[in-house]
């Protein structure tokens, strides 16, 4: 009897207190917006910083991208066990925000305490394991606090809105999917003007302000619902939710798997035809987040339209294969009429036209995976098994883990093995694999219409990629190169060619030239002055000659 009374007293706490106003959640929608855009600056602004210790190389970018997601997924787990033990969530979320811009001091400040590792390590252990650990503990001692600080911050949000008619099937999915917007309001903002304007340091300064603002305005609403709620001890297992179905946490996994996947092999489509440079990593960054954050704000419209989520899941997993699988097409199509750089008067222009490039190759295949998370959420977020949100985390978590396993996989592993074109046809037959699986594993999905459809489209995708894909042509050379011999890794694409003019040399992602046989005199030439220069030099080495 005891144990029911407080059971109640929680619930009249959600119908009288917890039911905040329109404007309560409106100012959450703004605070996930900050948070978001705060979050995508710091892991922009952390690569470039980690870069100038690591090295600007691959390797760099893919262990900071790792370190950020283990991170947040790390972060999400835990909150866990804390959302349905906060009893005063907005005041955890100001602490989790102001923990965020603390915790980014060392990243700030990393030239002053780092200065002398290299020195001291010397050039030998440099470039053996010592040299590999300490680079390792720099990225998780730099990334590794303030991304878990991150993760923790949606999962509390989501518990502090969840109160009375809100439910994660919906309030949750529009949190999740403003969030996801205002990273792409950081990126752009961050790469297209504050770090030109103020450089790193400002720039680093500025996301730390933004995660302080939006702490404050935590604090504020915490006061203002402080006074309407009275806080009840209540024992958390009496209101456990049930656990995650397994199928739904596999179907979470995959969908950062998919998406990071296509992310990566589609930034090494892109490099084949734009220059190697800071704004194609940026402008398919910026798309891909955006239209994450689109498909997000279109799940509730479409589950409302369509019903249950679950038995959207195999269609769209199905629809996805079919549009990653087509992408490589589209972009042939695209690229053979013009070329990416050629005739653009500004930065401006050409920023334009590769963002209208990302978005029209790869476009439907991200808008599409992109429902694959919010239905998953949909399909978990029961309010009355579930009142604190307590499964956004798991399913953050595992969504995140899966989405650094997708990045590692593509980079090391589809890559060197694969060209761009059926390393992008792989991964749609893994999305059209995974809809023929469900459809068939879970009785409440199955039908005529969607075994059969999910069957289709993995037939369809099959076909694509084994005729058409590795027919597609990944040189993108003037018509007197003749292409002598290519090597694909997850580098990106080296080959070696041959015209009249200059012999043969070697052409790095059909942008870059290195040497030439009728130039290597004069490259040659080039070493004779730190020869001169040196007082005794007794061993030399020509690098590309």
């Amino acid at each position: 009897m005891e144990m029911s009374q407080r059971v109640d007293s929680r619930e009249s706490r959600g119908s009288v207190a917890a039911q905040p106003p329109d404007s309560a959640f409106a100012v959450a929608l703004l605070l996930a917006a900050g948070s978001g855009c705060a979050a995508l600056a710091h892991q922009l602004l952390w690569t470039r910083r980690l870069i100038d210790l690591l090295g600007a190389d691959a390797e760099s970018s893919t262990r900071v991208l790792g370190m950020f997601f283990f991170g947040l997924a790390l972060g999400s787990a835990a909150s866990v066990g804390w959302v349905d033990r906060l009893r005063r969530p907005f005041r955890a979320l100001a602490v989790v925000e102001g923990g965020v811009a603390v915790l980014s001091l060392p990243a700030l400040l990393l030239p002053y305490w780092t200065q002398w590792i290299w020195p001291a390590l010397g050039p030998d252990r440099l470039i053996g394991w010592e040299g590999a650990a300490i680079k390792w503990l720099l990225s998780l001692l730099v990334i590794l606090p303030p991304a878990f600080a991150m993760g923790l911050f949606l999962p509390f949000l989501v518990a502090a809105v969840l109160t009375g008619q809100r439910s994660l099937k919906r309030h949750g999915i529009w949190l999740y999917g403003v969030n996801t917007l205002g990273g792409v309001v950081g990126l752009i903002l961050t790469a297209g003007f504050v770090l030109h304007r103020v450089g790193a340091w400002g720039s680093m300064v500025t996301a730390m302000g933004i995660n302080l603002l939006v702490a404050t305005g935590c604090l504020i609403l915490d006061r203002l619902r402080s006074r309407a709620v009275e806080v009840v001890d209540v024992e958390p297992s009496a209101l456990r939710p049930a656990g995650l179905s397994p199928w739904l946490v596999a179907v979470a996994c995959f969908s950062g798997a998919g998406i990071l996947a296509v992310e990566v092999i589609g930034l090494e489509l892109f490099l084949l035809t734009a220059p190697i440079s800071f704004y194609a990593v940026t402008a398919v960054l910026g798309t891909v987040i955006l239209l994450l954050a689109v498909s997000a704000l279109l799940t509730s419209p479409i589950v409302h339209w369509f019903g249950d989520p679950t038995r959207l899941l195999g269609a769209t997993l199905s629809l996805a294969a079919l549009a990653v699988a087509v992408a490589p097409l589209l972009f042939f199509i695209l690229f053979s009429r013009f070329q990416l750089a050629a005739g653009q008067p500004s930065v401006i222009a050409f920023i334009v036209k590769l963002i209208g490039a990302v978005m029209f190759v790869l476009g439907p295949a991200w808008l599409l995976a992109g429902l694959i998370f919010p239905l998953v959420m949909a399909a978990a977020g029961d309010p009355a098994r579930d009142p604190y949100g307590r499964r956004l985390g798991w399913l953050l978590a595992v969504n995140g883990v899966g989405g650094l396993l997708g990045a590692e996989v593509a980079y090391r592993l589809i890559l060197p093995l694969a060209s761009v074109h059926v390393g992008l046809g792989v991964v749609a037959i893994a999305y059209a694999l995974t809809a023929v699986v469900l459809v068939c594993c879970r009785w409440e999905l199955r039908g005529i219409h969607t075994v059969g459809m999910s069957i289709v489209a993995l037939g369809l995708v099959v076909a694509v990629v084994v005729v058409k894909l590795p027919r597609l042509p990944v040189h993108n050379l003037p018509f007197d190169f003749e292409v002598l011999d290519t090597r694909l890794g997850r580098e990106g694409m080296v080959s070696v060619v041959r015209n009249q003019q200059m012999g043969r040399a070697i052409v790095i992602r059909n942008n870059y030239r290195l040497g030439g046989e009728k130039s290597r005199y004069r490259q040659q030439r080039q070493g004779h002055l730190p020869l001169l220069l040196h007082p005794q030099p007794q061993h030399v080495a020509f690098i590309g000659a």
